[in-house]
């Protein structure tokens, strides 16, 4: 009875959320006002075409929840950052505040409540990120400026079938803008706050007319920090950013195509903005701590709120050094008429050189420098195929990859001086009453590979229903080896050298079904199944612990939807509803010197989504989406204590609200004048497991707001812009150390920023 009840109940929440979507005013978002590789209806809206199949498709047509934005959609809204995009979907969270050591290009993702939030190499994400077919497999480097994009889609919901592993929340489809075939280009300077200065510029050349072309992308980003170390006397969130890309097209023949592309990015940051959010006086290490006859102060909660927004007291390590480079070659041909062939080879690297003062706080309690290097090789193959009723898709994919970190970290190094007297090691017993020598140096490698081989196929029973069923079977083998030393004596070892090895196997299914209601009307209803992979712990101060294995975590889901266009294509609406059985959920956190990960049991995620985007009339765009997520923790196993049934999953909001409004003026012959206002909102969201109330975001609204002034001919453009003009204070992320070093510390946003950019195009 009580699961039925709770069934009725989301029924009759997804029932008053479909009312409310189609009682809304002409409004919009959806996949937004301009798309990727759209076709304008007459006085309407563009026709969206996205690759959300792997194949070319109109978004209304296919059943699958996406959000699409084309180039210009993003500069329109000024997207500056792979993170941004948040601002334009329901139910995504993106952001660089992270627990672990990710730095300032490490990219925390969630969507509908699924997600990772720990940044350590070895982790997984639990959204996946593409970049021109190939998959971005760390946290680290994830989080892009972004350069010159055709088109972003967001994917909501597993995508296990055609994407495979870590997709278990859903998937990011990046796609670079291609050379355009003729001579010209781009170049833009943007002026800011915090003296800001940015620099953009693009190349297309035609190298051989028709069958060879090439485009060059540079990139010089550079702006002040926007908050101050008050004690160090400088600041947290500099950027210094250089990144290219290249891009050669080779068409030999009508039916193949090869795109060879190459980016590089030299990011040389500060870190994240932090502040203290509590403080545990009770646990043992603060305690002791506060026991040393020592110049700094005491670990008490007269630290919390000492300085204002945007001052922070730490004056540790403070850098973020990332180097994020790849390149791909993609070769498409058409076998004939019907059958297609496409490979997507790639090799993807890092390295990153990390300082952040982990706490805080003035007081030394716990610093790291961290030293990260990854790559990655991989390939797809996909044959796809179609009839009149009958199309299909078959391909395999396998990436090898090697991470490898060298860590750095100081916790409670004001014990050093009562830890020299012990050395080498405290004997048994500890007679002379030495404190916990905690301070060490952590080493990890670890190896994946992975395999895959996937099918999916479409059948049309008649012209207005269609049948989807899909398979894929993966494979992966991690292999990790590790140690830890002590700080004060290298040679001496915390956690013995080891090694541990694994595998898994999955089967992630998906079945849909889709019937058109009308020329201009689809429904739909969708179960797919997703996983995301298992692992080792590697950090830890702990021996028993060491290499540690937790096993993937898995999801079902279930949804159903409506696609529809109203009033002559003027006004589009597309709502969703879904509930997921999500198990063996896997949870990080610091637990008794150990970054642990366990399967906790399960959860219940369950919502609905509303994007909708109109035109009421010529130059007139307005933009809408809202989501609603309910998540908890439905059952615990044995042992779990880092949470409890009945808490929220991490980063998952009830509410999501995005809107926008834009009106482009024609000024009669002199040039146009386009308007623009976005906002978004986000209720009440947890950062922890433990859902502690002093980490947790109880809800903001951010707005910004764009002029662009373009000369006849839009060769030149004019914007000025402001980037959260009610200077929102929020929480972008948190992290919990609380019963292990006592103390919880939060993550905050950039403050209210304005500038002006000169874009012209030749």
């Amino acid at each position: 009875m009580k699961s039925r009840s709770r069934i009725f109940c989301f029924s009759g929440q997804v029932s008053a959320f479909v009312m409310a979507a189609l009682m809304v005013s002409p409004p919009a978002l959806a996949q937004g006002a301009e798309a990727p590789d759209s076709e304008e209806v007459s006085g309407g809206i563009e026709e969206i075409i996205v690759t959300a199949r792997k194949r070319d498709e109109n978004v209304q047509d296919i059943p699958v929840a996406v959000t699409a934005l084309s180039g210009d959609a993003l500069a329109a809204r000024g997207v500056e950052t792979t993170a941004d995009i948040a601002r334009f979907t329901p139910n995504l969270q993106l952001s660089n505040g992270t627990a672990g050591d990710g730095g300032p290009t490490s990219m925390t993702a969630y969507i509908r409540g699924v997600g990772q939030d720990q940044a350590l190499i070895t982790y997984d994400p639990g959204v996946g990120m593409y970049l021109d077919g190939v998959y971005i497999s760390r946290s680290v480097g994830a989080l892009m400026d972004v350069l010159d994009l055709s088109s972003v889609e967001i994917l909501r919901g597993p995508q296990g079938t055609l994407y495979g592993k870590n997709t278990i929340g859903g998937a990011i489809n990046l796609t670079s803008a291609m050379p355009s075939g003729s001579l010209g280009g781009k170049a833009e300077v943007t002026l800011g706050r915090f003296d800001r200065l940015d620099f953009k510029a693009s190349l297309n050349v035609p190298l051989v007319q028709d069958v060879l072309d090439a485009k060059l992308t540079l990139a010089r980003l550079e702006r002040d920090g926007y908050a101050d170390r008050v004690v160090a006397g400088d600041t947290m969130g500099d950027d210094r950013t250089y990144a290219a890309q290249g891009i050669v097209r080779w068409t030999p023949s009508e039916r193949v195509t090869v795109t060879l592309i190459g980016d590089y990015t030299d990011k040389n940051s500060a870190s994240n903005y932090q502040q203290i959010a509590a403080i545990n006086t009770v646990a043992g290490l603060t305690r002791g701590r506060n026991n040393l006859p020592t110049t700094q102060p005491k670990l008490t909660s007269a630290l919390i709120g000492s300085y204002g927004n945007y001052e922070s007291g730490t004056s540790g390590p403070n850098f973020s050094n990332t180097e994020v480079w790849g390149s791909s070659g993609t070769i498409d041909i058409e076998l004939s008429d019907t059958v297609a062939l496409k490979s997507i080879t790639a090799y993807r690297g890092f390295t990153a050189d990390l300082g952040s003062d982990n706490d805080g706080t003035s007081a030394q309690i716990v610093e790291s420098i961290v030293n990260q290097k990854q790559n990655q090789l991989s390939q797809e193959l996909q044959l796809l195929g179609q009839t009149d009723r009958f199309k299909w898709l078959i391909g395999g994919f396998y990436m090898r990859e090697n991470v490898t970190a060298d860590e750095t970290r100081w916790i409670f190094p004001e014990f050093f001086p009562f830890n020299q007297a012990c050395l080498p090691n405290p004997p048994q017993g500890n007679p002379r009453n030495c404190p916990p020598n905690l301070s060490a140096l952590f080493f990890y490698d670890q190896d994946v590979k992975t395999s895959a081989v996937f099918a999916q196929a479409t059948a049309a029973i008649s012209d207005s229903f269609n049948i989807t069923a899909g398979i894929r079977y993966s494979h992966e083998a991690k292999e990790l080896s590790g140690n830890t030393r002590f700080l004060l004596n290298p040679t001496a070892f915390l956690v013995q050298p080891y090694s541990r090895d694994d595998s898994w196997d999955a089967f992630t299914p998906m079945v849909s079904v889709d019937l058109k209601l009308s020329q201009d009307a689809m429904i739909y209803a969708i179960a797919s199944q997703g996983f995301k992979s298992g692992g080792f712990v590697a950090v830890t101060l702990n021996p028993a612990a060491a290499g540690e294995s937790y096993d993937p975590e898995k999801i079902w889901t279930y949804e159903s939807g409506l696609k529809a266009e109203w009033l002559g294509g003027t006004l589009r609406t597309n709502v969703a509803a879904f509930y997921s059985d999500y198990s063996d959920v896997q949870l990080s956190g610091l637990e008794n010197g150990v970054v642990r990960t366990t399967n906790a049991g399960k959860a219940e995620i369950y919502g609905a989504e509303l994007e909708v985007v109109a035109r009421p009339a010529p130059g007139l765009d307005y933009n809408l989406s809202v989501g609603y997520l309910h998540t908890k923790i439905a059952e615990l196993a044995a042992g779990v204590t880092s949470t409890a049934v009945g808490n929220r999953l991490v980063r998952s909001p009830t509410w999501t609200l995005n809107t926008g409004l834009q009106y482009a003026f024609d000024l009669a012959g002199a040039g146009t004048l386009t308007l623009r206002s976005d906002a978004t909102m986000l209720s009440k969201y947890y950062n922890d497991i433990a859902n502690y109330e002093d980490l947790a975001e109880n809800g903001y609204v951010l707005v910004n707001l764009r002029a662009t002034y373009a000369l006849p001919g839009d060769q030149f453009e004019l914007s000025l812009f402001g980037n959260n003009v009610t200077n929102a204070y929020y929480k972008t992320g948190a992290a919990s150390a609380f019963n292990d070093f006592g103390f919880n510390f939060a993550f905050f946003g950039r403050p209210a920023e304005w500038g002006a950019a000169l874009k012209v195009k030749f």
